[in-house]
């Protein structure tokens, strides 16, 4: 038994590997953060590779895959 982020399981428990529990008590939250230099040359790269990632993530919440709200 282990508890993990949906995100890590969501492949093994399509699969029919694994099962999952939603813990409710006492409530989750995981937070993720997004860091950058602001004296970066870069930043805007970073501001384009940061806008990529919430739109996997959005794409992959609403597939179900990762379980929460963003």
């Amino acid at each position: 038994m282990m508890i993990l982020p949906t995100s890590a399981i969501f492949h093994l428990r399509e699969s029919g590997l694994v099962s999952t529990l939603k813990i409710t008590q006492p409530e989750m939250h995981r937070t993720v953060l997004a860091a950058t230099k602001k004296q970066r040359k870069s930043a805007l790269d970073y501001g384009n590779i940061i806008d990529i990632i919430r739109k996997v993530v959005a794409k992959e919440n609403a597939l179900n895959h990762w379980c929460g709200t963003l």
